[in-house]
């Protein structure tokens, strides 16, 4: 299922990048919250990576970190 997950998630990385979006990717995020979100309530099934897309600079750092890091 992880091998799977990493497949699916590269190709998804791949053609967000295509669209010239900009991917991000994560395994850190509270399961309780987007299982509701998603409505997942079965206990055999689980979010266990999420794959997003859209416009941004590319950056984890929001606009006032980077400010305050090139202050520095």
């Amino acid at each position: 299922m992880l091998l799977d997950v990493g497949h699916l998630s590269q190709t998804a990385n791949l053609l967000i990048t295509a669209l010239g979006l900009h991917p991000w990717l994560t395994g850190y995020f509270h399961d309780k919250e987007i299982n509701e979100l998603l409505e997942v309530n079965l206990p055999s099934e689980q979010v266990i990576f999420l794959v997003g897309a859209g416009h941004g600079t590319g950056s984890s750092y929001t606009t006032e970190v980077r400010e305050l890091l090139d202050g520095i």
